[in-house]
């Protein structure tokens, strides 16, 4: 009985130390096996970025061997084109008061005049805007040069920017999608709606970019008299803060501002102005509503 029992406890203690060793490989294995998973993750996270990296050189090789080929085509262009068109932009500028300030939406005109020439770009206006400008004209140009084929390599582009008021504009980058409009009329010779205002940048692929102030924007247009307002794509609805009262004690009133999304329309409406605001994604769908008769 005892020599059994002595037999069971050792082929326990055996059995035991099995489990435990095999616990223990598997264990070990197990430990081995998401070393190397990490190992993979961590290839395949670098393999990406790589590509990545590699996508982001090749889109901007492609970028500047557009951008030179257009250029020598210009070069060698004898052909110039005579045209103008005018179109109204939105802009903001920064007013003070006291220690802090705010953004005031302004209107301003722009025209454009193509004349025969050697390709230039030439800029006359007397506000404070910067180099923006500039970059949003020969941005302007290129995209009109694709869109329509024709090469401006011998017409000289000539903007003129005209105030009531002698502003210091903040961003003259969101006048791009008005003046690539402007331009793509003046070659065309069509005339544009002056009820029609839009904000918004002029992309190299001839999309229209996101801008910021757009309320503010929309409102100065609004008083200027437009009936349609077009933004970029997704930016029909705007973020404004509203105000709370709460009162968690008697005689004790907490405020606080809460983010609320509401419709770019109804915000211009609730100022006392009708005005229809549309999203356009690129040059065509813009210059579509700038012809439109209404």
């Amino acid at each position: 009985m005892f020599k059994r029992s002595n037999l069971i406890l050792v082929a326990s203690i055996l059995i035991n130390v099995l489990l435990a060793g095999f616990s223990g490989y598997v264990y070990s294995n197990n430990i081995r096996l998401n070393n190397q998973m990490n190992d993979i993750i961590s290839e395949n996270h670098a393999i990406r970025s790589e590509l990545n990296v590699t996508k982001s050189e090749l889109e901007y090789i492609r970028s500047q061997a557009n951008y030179y080929s257009r250029f020598a085509e210009r070069l060698n262009s004898t052909q110039g084109y005579i045209g103008s068109s005018t179109v109204n932009i939105v802009a903001v500028k920064s007013e003070r008061f006291g220690f802090s300030s705010m953004y005031k939406g302004v209107t301003m005109t722009a025209n454009i005049e193509a004349r025969v020439g050697e390709g230039r770009i030439l800029v006359n206006t007397m506000l404070r805007i910067g180099i923006d400008i500039q970059s949003s004209v020969e941005t302007a140009r290129n995209v009109v040069e694709e869109a329509t084929g024709i090469n401006l390599g011998g017409t000289d582009i000539i903007l003129n920017i005209e105030a009531q008021n002698d502003n210091e504009i903040v961003d003259g980058y969101s006048a791009g999608g008005c003046i690539a409009v402007a331009l793509l009329a003046a070659i065309n010779g069509d005339e544009l709606n002056s009820s029609v205002f839009m904000t918004g940048t002029i992309e190299h692929d001839g999309s229209i970019g996101r801008v910021g102030a757009v309320q503010e924007k929309a409102l100065a247009a609004a008083e200027k008299g437009a009936k349609i307002f077009l933004v970029p794509s997704g930016q029909g609805t705007i973020v404004i803060n509203v105000r709370k009262e709460s009162h968690p004690f008697p005689g004790m009133t907490v405020v606080t501002y809460e983010p609320v999304s509401v419709a770019l329309e109804d915000y211009i409406a609730e100022h006392g102005y009708n005005i229809t605001v549309i999203e356009v994604e690129n040059l065509e769908q813009a210059y579509h509503h700038f012809l439109s008769k209404q």
